[in-house]
C-alpha cells in the first residue's frame, strides 16, 4: 500500500486519484488486527462478547473491551484501546448531557449519530488523525432492542449480530446460521464464546473473554463464573464437533 500512496498518505484531507483516504485505510488496520469481538440480540435481550489477550507477559489483567455507557446501552470497542476509551467518554458524556436536557434515555440511533459524525469530523481536517478504532454500540430504548456498527470513518450501519477484529468473518459467518430470535442470553453467550475460540490465533497467550449482556433494560457484566460455565460449555461443543 505505502508503494501506492505516493505522498497522498501524508494528510487525512488528501484523496487518492483512485478516491482512496490512505490515513483512515492504515487506522483500518489496527481494528482489523485486533481482538475479536461480537454483539448479537436474542429474544430476550442482548449479548457481548470481548475475546481479549495481554499486549504483555508481566500485565497482571487483559485490557477490558465492553463498557457501560448507561443502564440500557452497552459499547464494544475494537482496535488501538486509548481511542476506543475517548468513544466511550464521548458516548456517555452525550448520554449524560442529553438526559440532563430532557429529562429521558437518549434513543439509540440518536446516540449513534450524533458518535457517528464525531468520528467522522476526525476524518476531514488535515491537523488531526483518524481514530484507530471502531466499536458496536447495543441498547434497549422505546424502539426495543437495537445494535449497531460504527466503522473509523463514521459510517454506521444498524445489525442483528455483527463482529469486528481479526476472526469478525468467521464469527459474521457462524452468526448467519443460528435463529436469534429462537434462542435466550445464555444459549446466545455460549454460541458466541465458541465463535470466539475458534476464531483465535493459537500463538496467543493466556487469553481471555468478557461477557456482559442487557436483559429487562440493564447492562450487567456476567461473573467470572458464569463466563466459565459458557466458555467451558463452547469448548465441549467443539470437541464434541470434532469427535
Amino acid at each position: 500500500m505505502a508503494g501506492n500512496a505516493s505522498g497522498y498518505d501524508l494528510s487525512v484531507a488528501t484523496f487518492s486519484p483512485d478516491g482512496r483516504v490512505f490515513q483512515v485505510e492504515y487506522a483500518g488496520k489496527a481494528v482489523d488486527s485486533s481482538p475479536t469481538v461480537a454483539a448479537a440480540i436474542c429474544s430476550d435481550g442482548i449479548v457481548f462478547v470481548a475475546d481479549s489477550y495481554p499486549n504483555s507477559k508481566t500485565l497482571a489483567n487483559c485490557p477490558w473491551r465492553i463498557f457501560s455507557v448507561g443502564e440500557n446501552i452497552g459499547m464494544l470497542v475494537a482496535g488501538y484501546l486509548p481511542d476506543g476509551k475517548e468513544l466511550v467518554r464521548r458516548a456517555r458524556s452525550e448520554y449524560i448531557a442529553y438526559k440532563k436536557h430532557y429529562g429521558l434515555d437518549i434513543p439509540i440511533k440518536i446516540l449513534v449519530e450524533r458518535l457517528a459524525l464525531y468520528v467522522h469530523a476526525y476524518t476531514v481536517y488535515w491537523h488531526v488523525r483518524p481514530f484507530g478504532s471502531s466499536f458496536l454500540l447495543a441498547g434497549k430504548d422505546l424502539s426495543g432492542l437495537q445494535l449497531y456498527s460504527v466503522d473509523l470513518s463514521g459510517a454506521f450501519y444498524k445489525y442483528q449480530g455483527t463482529s469486528l477484529g481479526k476472526g469478525k468473518q468467521n464469527v459474521k459467518s457462524e452468526l448467519e446460521k443460528l435463529d436469534l430470535s429462537s434462542i435466550c442470553c445464555k444459549e446466545l453467550s455460549i454460541e458466541l464464546c465458541r465463535m470466539i475460540i475458534q476464531s483465535r490465533e493459537e500463538t496467543r497467550d493466556n487469553p481471555k473473554i468478557q461477557l456482559a449482556w442487557i436483559k429487562e433494560n440493564d447492562f450487567e457484566y456476567l461473573s467470572q463464573e458464569l463466563i466459565d460455565e459458557a466458555t467451558e460449555a463452547a469448548q465441549a461443543t467443539i470437541d464434541m464437533a470434532e469427535d
